[in-house]
């Protein structure tokens, strides 16, 4: 590094007159002289002013001291390193060291009623050593630069300090003729020492009691207003509780009552007290604002309202699936049942979404409760195909609505069930490989799903529900759209980086998956289909008989289950316990292992109906059948009941008995001329005719 004016050096282990840890500033080699001219500040301590308090103004003094050393002993402790430069080399004097990088004229725009503006004071400075520095060359050429200066202070008019005049000529000229380095010397402003209790009375003053009533904190009341925070602050607990404990156990306040049987403290011994205001500002003084809102409100509701952004959760990924967070909602309206109509639990929702490209790329459902089958069922469908996925619900899209197919890498949920073990995949090969569990009730932790659920809006009224006219089937139908909607409008902006700008073709989720997904940027775990059936949908036993197989009394029949002939194994007198596999929204399809081969089953209706009326969930199936059960039990009551009135109608208008047959022995006797007359008249009687 060069040495030019104001280059700062250091004598490492001191040289001739230089003395070690002293940055020296250099000012001027002058060759009719021979001999290199060096600038130190002198350091003197600040005066105490105003009943012993150091104010804004009396900060430290500096001065300036002129160090000469021959031309030829300078260059030579620079060859011998016994001179070298500070690694760091400062742009503003000592007093404005701290300022450095920050744009000082800043310090003028925001002071409110200033009665002197410091780019004022700035001209004033540079209007006096105008002159010297007309005549610089000179002044840094002559003999003696400092007995020049000092005589120039002299003969000005008004007379000036000599000492602030040759601190601003040499300052001015050392740093780069910045006229920012005459900046008035700020860094002492508001910190004067205010523990110490001081004569006068400080901050605003009492509107009611006068300005002077009231204590100063000092070091004493300090330590005492810490102490009573630390013993009666608690999560929950009222600043002013706080406050009223800290006076009455701390302090040792009593309460008086004064004219118009007003209450207040005082202290029986005399004891300065704090005001409320100084004790919540000496306990953010010492513990900061963020400690004391997590004491008051909580950590997890001071890190959401109080705490600055740490910046995005998108920065930790790269590519698609490289991460997905899950978490479940529940619907605010209420599901319709299927045969009375009446409301039914609520419906639950649960939601995987890719950190990095923002789009939803699994959903699942259970009715009442947040289950684990419904996180299995989610990752079903993120690992296949969302044609197939929708279809099974009764749903057609076209493949470039929702393109999404795979496992993820990592995945992170809540402590919830999303995190036990029958939430994941039964064979260990398709576990997310990373894992991450949110602290409780830290929903910040997990804020690209969170932020992605639907907004509910709370009120005072009474309390209500929303009856919904969709049955659970129906309402996860227009969910699904709902989610391909949402795909394909979301703004995705703030997601693209500058490789990507030209690549992708709407700033949207799907956009952004299909952009990144051209170019390779996918982590997903492709699975086939019947490992995706095997791993996450649940299990449900079934029987299968001679003509299908019959979950909850209804009946799932295939071609593919016909071609396995399976069914001519089975007697018609007896049936087959098995299990099956199902999605708990949709029990139109089932699937059941055969020979190791897993087989799609379709629901049978004993009717020709439209094909979206096979569209049902299976909680729609249970209650069908518990609806049958009821009926054939009401029906057998029916039955017994009409044969009675029958027979009752019967006797009525007969005067006989509708079962008054009795059983004889033999043969009847049909062949006697007696009972061949008695069959011809009763056929008569029957025709209408005469028997004779």
């Amino acid at each position: 590094m060069g040495i030019q004016v104001g280059t700062q050096l250091i004598a490492p282990n001191g040289y001739q007159m230089l003395e070690k840890d002293v940055t020296y500033y250099f000012l001027r080699s002058n060759a009719t002289l021979e001999r290199v001219g060096l600038v130190q500040y002198i350091v003197s301590p600040p005066r105490r002013v105003r009943n012993g308090k150091i104010v804004a103004d009396a900060e430290a003094q500096y001065s300036t001291r002129l160090v000469v050393l021959p031309r030829c002993q300078f260059e030579q402790g620079l060859q011998t390193g016994e001179i070298v430069s500070c690694a760091r080399q400062s742009t503003l004097p000592p007093w404005l060291a701290r300022y450095e990088g920050i744009d000082l004229g800043w310090s003028d725009e925001n002071r409110r009623h200033a009665h002197v503006r410091h780019d004022d004071r700035i001209d004033s400075r540079l209007k006096h050593i105008q002159s010297l520095l007309n005549m610089q060359t000179e002044i840094l050429s002559s003999d003696n630069p400092e007995k020049a200066i000092n005589k120039y202070a002299r003969e000005c008019t008004p007379v000036q300090n000599e000492r602030r005049l040759r601190l601003w000529f040499l300052t001015y000229i050392l740093f780069g003729q910045n006229r920012f380095a005459l900046h008035y010397g700020i860094a002492a402003i508001g910190r004067w020492e205010r523990r110490s209790a001081g004569a006068i009375k400080r901050g605003a003053p009492s509107t009611y009691k006068g300005k002077n009533h009231g204590y100063n904190v000092d070091e004493v009341m300090y330590k005492k207003i810490i102490e009573g925070f630390d013993r009666f602050a608690r999560r929950g607990v009222k600043r002013g509780l706080i406050y009223e404990k800290a006076l009455q156990y701390v302090f040792g306040c009593r309460i008086v009552t004064g004219q118009h049987r007003r209450k207040s403290y005082s202290q029986p011994d005399g004891t300065p007290y704090p005001s409320e205001r100084q004790f919540f500002y000496c306990v953010g003084k010492e513990y900061g604002t963020s400690t004391v809102a997590e004491i008051k409100i909580g950590r997890g509701r001071a890190r959401m309202e109080l705490a600055p952004s740490k910046g995005s959760f998108t920065q930790a990924v790269s590519n698609l699936m490289e991460c997905v967070e899950a978490d479940g909602y529940f619907f605010e309206e209420l599901p319709r049942g299927l045969i009375e109509g009446s409301p039914l639990p609520p419906l639950c929702e649960v939601r995987l979404r890719d950190v990095a490209s923002g789009a939803i790329v699994g959903l699942g459902f259970s009715l009442g409760a947040e289950r684990a089958a419904a996180y299995r069922m989610a990752m079903f469908c993120a690992a296949i195909c969302k044609v197939k996925y929708c279809a099974l619900h009764g749903v057609t899209i076209a493949p470039e609505e929702w393109p999404t197919i795979g496992l993820p890498s990592k995945y992170i949920t809540d402590r919830g069930v999303g995190a036990t073990a029958t939430a994941f995949a039964r064979d260990i090969v398709f576990k997310p490989a990373i894992r991450e569990l949110t602290p409780s009730y830290s929903g910040q932790s997990k804020a690209v799903i969170e932020s992605s659920h639907p907004k509910t809006t709370s009120n005072l009224d009474a309390p209500s529900y929303i009856q919904s006219q969709l049955t659970p089937a129906l309402m996860i139908r227009r969910e699904i759209l709902a989610t391909v909607r949402d795909n394909d409008c979301i703004l995705a902006q703030s997601r693209l980086t500058p490789d990507l700008v030209d690549k992708v073709r709407t700033p949207t989720p799907i956009g952004l998956w299909e952009a990144m997904d051209r170019l390779g940027r996918n982590d997903a775990q492709r699975i086939s289909f019947e490992d995706a059936v095997r791993n996450f949908l649940s299990k449900i036993p079934v029987k299968m008989k001679a003509d299908g197989v019959f979950l909850k009394g209804r009946r799932y029949d295939s071609e593919h289950l016909r071609a396995t002939k399976i069914l001519e194994k089975v007697a018609r007198s007896q049936g087959l316990d098995m299990d099956a596999y199902y999605l708990e929204g949709a029990a139109r399809y089932i699937w059941i292992q055969v020979d190791g081969k897993l087989v799609e089953l379709q629901l049978q209706l004993a009717l020709r109906v439209q094909e979206s009326a096979k569209n049902v969930s299976l909680q729609e199936l249970q209650q069908w059948e518990a609806h049958e059960r009821q009926q054939r039990s009401v029906h057998r009551e029916h039955v017994h009941a009409s044969n009675t009135a029958m027979r009752m109608r019967y006797e009525d208008e007969t005067g006989k008995k509708s079962d008054g047959a009795i059983t004889k022995n033999g043969r009847a006797r049909r062949g006697t001329a007696q009972a061949k007359r008695e069959a011809t008249e009763a056929r008569a009687e029957h025709e209408g005719k005469d028997a004779r």
